[in-house]
């Protein structure tokens, strides 16, 4: 095993190492005084983020002493909101469905009583012939003229 080897194992950037591995290592830091160097820097670097780590740890008790007082402090909510917001999503609801139920049904129209009168239609040229036509979803009367001559 070479010193790059063992440098990459000893960071992690190899991933979990085999036993094969790590026995590897091993006999290498134990005749390489530049990778003991190495595994030492790393073995302090680890032992002080774990007494730094340890210190700022929260002290949960103290914190609960702290914010129990703060709590009992705060005035209570007024509670007259909440009946209403309990009633307001059923009271919508009943009025959804009023809508739906009570709604006024769509006028329908007997295509028998609407119709539409023309007494006379006169295109340009006598000639021509004439098509009238009623459209019974809006009422209108449409009179079109083709010219016979063309």
């Amino acid at each position: 095993m070479n010193c790059r080897d063992c440098a990459r194992l000893l960071l992690g950037e190899e991933g979990e190492r085999s036993a094969t591995a790590a026995a590897a290592v091993a006999a290498h830091v134990q005749d390489c005084p530049t990778c003991r160097a190495l595994q030492d820097s790393l073995a302090a670097a680890l032992g002080q983020w774990r007494t730094e780590a340890a210190a700022q740890a929260p002290d949960a008790a103290a914190a609960w002493r702290s914010l129990r007082p703060r709590l009992a402090a705060r005035p209570a909510r007024s509670r007259r909101l909440a009946p209403l917001l309990w009633l307001s999503a059923p009271l919508a609801a009943a009025a959804a469905l009023t809508l739906v139920f009570l709604r006024p049904a769509p006028v329908e129209r007997d295509h028998d009583s609407i119709f539409a009168h023309a007494d006379y239609v006169e295109a340009g040229n006598p000639s021509a012939s004439t098509v009238v036509y009623v459209d019974n979803d809006s009422g209108w009367l449409v009179v079109w003229a083709a010219d016979a001559g063309r």
